[in-house]
């Protein structure tokens, strides 16, 4: 029963497209390692720190992170899914289990050298231009808001012109629905 199942996985595996999708998930697996381990060792340097994680950390988790999610990708490409969709659900398939092997096999807490959100004890300080643009910002909300309750205060203590046309008794109607006409359209115009 075992020799079957060795010989049906031995032909399964001896297909061409078996063996051309085993290559190609290596070949993109190999880069994708490399281009991590990059980022986590080289990045930090070139940027004048040190990186958080060492390289043996960062070798084991890009590698099983590389080895899960570039299969993944490769197949999400075969079945006709955009390039860039399947290595984003490569990554995100296997910068987890990358990092959840690092924890097991490693002694001690690793942290995720890529995380976006530091915990608060390790996030940095704002520098003097994020705050003065914080300031900024602050006041031109502050601005906005006054400004709104400025037009808010004279929309609600709005009313329309009005005038009231004086007439003598003795003028003729037509003369007097003529100055009436006149009165009306030289009146001051507000808003």
């Amino acid at each position: 029963m075992i020799r079957q199942a060795g010989q049906t996985l031995g032909a399964f595996f001896s297909r061409p497209g078996v063996q051309k999708f085993a290559r190609d998930a290596a070949t993109n697996a190999a880069i994708e390692g490399a281009v991590g381990v990059a980022t986590e060792q080289l990045l930090p340097r070139a940027l004048g720190a040190v990186p958080q994680a060492s390289l043996p950390e960062s070798i084991l988790r890009q590698g099983v992170s590389s080895a899960i999610g570039s299969p993944i990708a490769t197949a999400l490409q075969r079945t006709g899914v955009p390039q860039s969709i399947s290595n984003f659900a490569g990554v995100i398939a296997g910068q987890p289990a990358g990092q959840a092997v690092a924890q097991a096999l490693l002694p001690g807490p690793q942290s995720y050298p890529l995380g976006l959100d530091p915990e608060p004890t390790q996030a940095g300080h704002a520098g003097y231009g994020q705050l003065m643009a914080k300031q900024q910002m602050d006041a031109l909300v502050e601005r906005e808001r006054y400004n709104n309750m400025i037009n808010l205060a004279l929309a609600k203590n709005y009313s329309h012109p009005s005038f009231i046309h004086h007439q003598s008794s003795g003028a003729p109607p037509a003369e007097v629905a003529s100055n009436l006409v006149k009165s009306a359209f030289n009146a001051p115009r507000y808003g």
